[in-house]
């Protein structure tokens, strides 16, 4: 973690140390004993429902507050914050502790700044002081870059912890690929032993999505077969795969702007800019927007582009839960003769009776790559610590709970978990009987945390809307979109920014 230190900015490590999170913990962490839990309520916060949506608010209240459990009577208030609006919500009430939540989540960069608030308890000494736990059985058996990222820089304790890991891939419509490079020579035939999803997914990774100029190469090729065909839905797709496989840090050893990441950003605004069309004709995308209703239904059979063609996509960029909770409920489905389910057309039990068509494989691109991933928190100023840990121990160590939730293709934390899950698991409909969850843990073990910063979410927002910008020619020359930038950044960070050594710097 000595990277992580030198990307803290001498001012935000001042402000840390006078900071307070809450009353400071004395003596014993469980000290609830003298409560009346029947007259408390726990609350939790996050930017997600899935806490609600998977059954974790109701498998604590039924082993924890039901009558006849150990906190008999309370209530558990669960409150969902926008993503957008999370940070801006929670942090205030973190610092001064009026109305701040016992548990509460957030993704990576988020964690960071509650670290910095010094806003966690000390979820390490929680574990240790847990009779029913081995705290260094429990560590080996996380994988290790969720195990590294809760880690608080400042005390080098434990803080914060992830069930989930959330590695992406590229899930690609194995029969449009076999149809754009299936007289390849090398592209695998029907007669392959084993799975044939399988097998392509391994011949697209080695030889089209192995770089980002092959995703680009790709996209032309992909349209050259069918003008009305298009790899990704759009240029979102590539983000993940501009950095490499090291990724820079944001910040440079000197703790401000670091021009080797600026350098690879002008990498992804070039490609940007190759693969832009002001409408789908000339793009090389399907130019719809990521998450509208067309880049839905483009996982499906196809969708209708807004002057009324029919276009196909092929490729999805998309982490462990993007496959059940986002492909997995849009993909094709079919009856058992292999026509395809019309929901417009079909009764409510014909399809029901219909299937997933099985036509998708995941494919690994350029670089590995994580997108999300929720961390449980426990606020150091709650008076109900007990509790809160045992909300946090039901999702985290309660392995089998965690097992029956894994059902769900959720790829979990815990390797013994997921070496059970793996080897019992019959092979993922969607993706024609592939284990995805193999794929996924080897790629959470090529995860680094080392370029993560606490500015990330600030820095790639500046940076993505001047690369939009740039992209669709409102800057015309990559000089101005720098400039632009740079201005930006000086208005939002001024302390990040240098005035020499940066690239196109007047």
């Amino acid at each position: 973690m000595k990277k992580l230190f030198a990307l803290m900015s001498v001012a935000v490590l001042s402000m840390t140390l006078v900071a307070c999170g809450g009353s400071e913990m004395t003596g014993d962490i469980y000290d609830d004993s003298d409560i009346d839990y029947s007259e408390e309520t726990l609350t939790i916060w996050s930017f997600t429902d899935e806490l609600e949506n998977e059954g974790d608010l109701q498998y604590f209240k039924d082993n924890f507050t039901a009558e006849g459990k150990e906190y008999e009577g309370m209530d558990v208030e669960f409150v969902i914050i926008p993503t957008a609006d999370y940070l801006t919500k929670i942090l205030p009430v973190l610092r001064t502790g009026a109305g701040a939540p016992d548990v509460f989540t957030g993704e990576l960069d988020m964690i960071l700044n509650y670290m910095e608030g010094d806003y966690l308890a000390d979820l390490e000494e929680m574990m240790i002081q847990d009779d029913d736990l081995d705290f260094e059985e429990t560590k080996d058996d996380f994988v290790d870059y969720i195990w590294q990222s809760g880690i608080d820089p400042y005390d080098g304790k434990l803080k914060s912890l992830s069930w989930q890991v959330t590695p992406g891939a590229i899930f690609f419509k194995t029969d449009m690929a076999e149809t754009v490079w299936g007289s390849e020579s090398s592209f695998p035939s029907e007669d392959v032993d084993g799975n044939y999803n399988q097998a392509v997914s391994d011949w697209v990774s080695e030889n089209k999505f192995n770089s980002l100029d092959g995703l680009v190469d790709a996209s032309e090729e992909v349209i050259a077969h069918d003008s009305n065909w298009r790899l990704f839905p759009n240029d979102d797709s590539i983000r993940w795969f501009a950095q490499g496989e090291d990724p820079e840090s944001w910040l440079g050893e000197d703790t401000l702007i670091n021009p080797e990441r600026l350098e690879t950003e002008e990498i992804y605004m070039e490609t940007l800019r190759e693969m832009y069309g002001e409408n789908i004709e000339n793009s090389l995308t399907a130019n719809v927007g990521e998450w509208s209703p067309q880049w839905y239904q483009g996982m499906g059979n196809s969708f209708d582009s807004a002057a009324g063609d029919t276009y196909q996509t092929m490729a999805y960029s998309l982490p462990t839960w993007g496959l059940f909770h986002v492909l997995s409920p849009n993909v094709e489905m079919v009856d058992a003769d292999g026509n395809t389910c019309d929901s417009d057309e079909l009764s409510e039990e014909e399809m029901n009776a219909c299937v997933p068509k099985g036509n998708w494989g995941m494919a690994s691109g350029p670089n590995s790559y994580f997108w999300g991933g929720t961390y449980l928190n426990i606020y150091k100023g709650s008076e109900l610590k007990e509790p809160s840990y045992d909300f946090v121990s039901s999702m985290l160590f309660d392995t089998d709970r965690m097992a029956e939730r894994a059902a769900n293709a959720d790829v979990y934390a815990r390797k013994s978990i997921m070496d059970t899950v793996a080897s019992e698991y019959e092979g993922n409909d969607v993706l024609g009987g592939m284990n995805h969850y193999d794929y996924f843990m080897d790629e959470a073990d090529k995860i680094s945390l080392d370029h993560i910063t606490t500015y990330d979410r600030t820095l790639e927002e500046l940076m993505g809307d001047v690369a939009n910008d740039y992209k669709m020619g409102e800057i015309a020359t990559i000089e101005e979109a720098f400039a632009e930038f740079y201005s930006e950044l000086r208005g939002a960070h001024p302390e990040l920014y240098k005035s020499t050594g940066l690239p196109y710097q007047d």
